[in-house]
């Protein structure tokens, strides 16, 4: 009895050994491998800045320096100076005061006169072609034969101002205010006359072929005989005009005010019609009746 006990143990101890080598070795979980990227550090240099400071030194204005050409008289009191026949072609006089200057037949071309004072100054026969003239005051001034030919007068007061015989071709005078002012037989071709004020002025003969004369306020002023050939007089006020025998052939008329004009032997030859105030007062799109006009 014993050594079947014996033999039953040394059967389970062998079961028990051999179970353990026949069983499967347990498992590992496999190896994770991290691969970390290089740090790279860049390094940025930056330059330092440096001010520069520039000074400009602007010369002294000498208002005692001869008449010459590209002279700088800018701001000058020039009151009654004596400049005929001066050559001041180029010439800085931004802002001077020419108030009563004798400045007959100077040569002002090309000259910069914004802002100037020159009321009552004799520019009879004067050279002022493409000379700029914004705001330049020229009440009362004498321009009888002075050439402006291209010349800048955008808001310039010309007001009674003599233009007789002047040469404006070109010329800017947007803004321009020329109430009463006489540009009998002056030549207006292709000029620029926007908004303009020509209130009781004096166009007797003039030429305006081609004109700009948009918005422009012409209320009773004297148009006999004058050349408005091809002139765009859109939304003009023309009320009161004298227009007898002017030439209007091909002028714009819309939107025109002709309200007691006097229209008498003009010739309206392919006239536009669009919306305009007859001398009548009554506003048509149609040519007005001829015998308002003569």
């Amino acid at each position: 009895m014993v050594k079947q006990g014996s033999l039953l143990v040394v059967l389970v101890a062998a079961c028990v050994a051999l179970f353990a080598a026949c069983a499967p070795a347990p498992l590992t979980p496999p190896a994770t491998t991290t691969t970390v990227a290089p740090t790279t550090t860049t390094t940025t240099t930056v330059a330092p800045t440096t001010t520069t400071t520039t000074t400009t030194t602007v010369a002294p204005v000498d208002c005692t320096a001869t008449p010459a050409p590209s002279v700088n008289l800018s701001g000058c009191d020039l009151t009654g100076a004596i400049l005929r026949y001066a050559n001041l072609t180029d010439a800085n006089l931004t802002g001077a005061n020419l108030t009563g200057a004798d400045l007959y037949t100077a040569n002002l071309t090309g000259a910069n006169l914004t802002g100037a004072n020159l009321t009552a100054a004799n520019l009879t026969n004067a050279y002022l072609t493409n000379a700029y003239l914004t705001r330049t005051n020229l009440s009362n001034a004498d321009l009888t034969g002075a050439h402006l030919t291209g010349a800048n007068l955008i808001s310039a007061r010309l007001t009674i101002a003599n233009l007789y015989l002047a040469n404006l071709t070109g010329a800017n005078l947007t803004g321009a205010d020329l109430q009463y002012a006489d540009l009998t037989s002056a030549n207006l071709t292709d000029v620029n006359l926007y908004l303009a004020n020509l209130t009781g002025a004096n166009l007797t003969g003039a030429n305006l072929t081609s004109a700009d004369l948009t918005r422009i306020n012409l209320r009773y002023a004297n148009l006999a005989g004058v050349t408005l050939t091809n002139a765009t007089l859109t939304n003009a006020n023309l009320s009161g005009a004298n227009l007898r025998s002017a030439n209007l052939r091909s002028a714009n008329l819309t939107g025109a005010n002709l309200t007691g004009a006097d229209l008498t032997s003009a010739n309206l030859y392919n006239v536009t019609w669009n919306n305009t105030t007859c001398p009548n007062g009554v506003r048509q799109s149609t040519e007005c009746p001829r015998t308002q006009y003569g």
